[in-house]
């Protein structure tokens, strides 16, 4: 699966390619850092919670950069540098947008050398955010 960390600079819209069909439309696109993750090492997690303020939604998207690697601490200090709006696939090849709404998503990391899969594997990492609307499907990125 892939998971998109989209910067400001990159987004332009979430749009509509028709009454139901969300579009994705970049620009700048270079600037998109696309990670590739196992089905069973990337995850998305959304709960909405109901209060009187309105409805919030706590929103987390998870996998694993593979392996440890001057290439790949490039990679985890670029993402750790900003705020971010993703796109991330499921194992059935849809997408999902999240942190689209006027609340952009924020990385975490973890590495360790523990006895876990993720542990031996590379680098733990979290976009997350809680926002006033949910993850949307899209479609298409444009």
């Amino acid at each position: 699966v892939k998971i998109l960390a989209i910067p400001e600079t990159s987004f332009v819209s979430l749009g509509y390619a028709s009454a139901t069909v969300r579009t994705l439309n970049l620009t700048d696109v270079d600037n998109v850092i696309c990670i590739e993750c196992l089905p069973t090492d990337a995850g998305f997690q959304e709960k909405k919670t109901e209060t009187d303020a309105g409805d919030s939604y706590d929103i987390e998207v998870s996998g694993i950069i593979y392996g440890k690697s001057p290439v790949n601490d490039a990679i985890i200090n670029d993402l750790r540098s900003g705020t971010w709006r993703v796109a991330h696939q499921d194992a059935n090849g849809n997408y999902m947008a999240s942190g689209c709404n006027n609340v952009r998503m924020v990385f975490e990391s973890k590495v360790d050398t523990g006895q876990n899969r993720a542990a031996r594997k590379g680098t733990v990492f979290s976009f997350s955010c809680k926002d006033t609307l949910p993850s949307v499907n899209i479609a298409s990125i444009q």
